[in-house]
C-alpha cells in the first residue's frame, strides 16, 4: 500500500464551491491528528437568491480512507450558522472522495455536506 505525499504532510488547505439554498463557498483548514485523520475548521458562506447571504463556522473530526492517492473522505462534527437575528448549532457531516497528487500534494474533492452542500473543490498539503 502506497501513501500518498499529502497525507505525509501535517496540514493542508482547502477550498470549494457547493450548492447548498443556493450557492456556498467554504475554506476548510485541516490538521493533521493521525496517519488518516484530521481536525478541521471551515468557514463559508451560504448565499440566498432573495434572502442574502448566511455565514457558518464548522469544526470536525475528518478520517480519509484508500490507497494510491484515492480516497473516501468521512467527517463529523459541528457547525454554527449565524443569521442576523440568530445563531443555530447543529451537527455537521461529510462523505467525499479526494484524489492526492502524489508529486506535488495538490487534491481535488467532492462530495455532499451539511455544512457545505453538494461541493466540489482543491487544496494543497504543506
Amino acid at each position: 500500500m502506497s501513501k500518498a505525499q499529502g497525507l505525509d504532510d501535517k496540514f493542508n488547505i482547502n477550498v470549494s464551491v457547493g450548492l447548498h439554498i443556493i450557492f456556498n463557498a467554504n475554506i476548510n483548514c485541516e490538521y493533521r491528528i493521525t496517519d488518516n485523520s484530521y481536525i478541521s475548521l471551515g468557514y463559508g458562506e451560504l448565499t440566498h437568491l432573495f434572502e442574502g447571504q448566511v455565514s457558518h463556522i464548522d469544526l470536525s473530526h475528518v478520517f480519509l480512507k484508500g490507497r494510491n492517492n484515492h480516497y473516501f473522505e468521512f467527517a463529523y462534527g459541528l457547525t454554527s450558522i449565524a443569521e442576523v437575528e440568530y445563531s443555530e448549532l447543529a451537527p455537521n457531516f461529510r462523505l467525499g472522495y479526494r484524489k492526492i497528487n502524489d508529486f506535488n500534494s495538490v487534491f481535488f474533492r467532492t462530495g455532499i455536506s451539511y455544512a457545505e452542500g453538494l461541493y466540489i473543490g482543491f487544496g494543497r498539503s504543506f
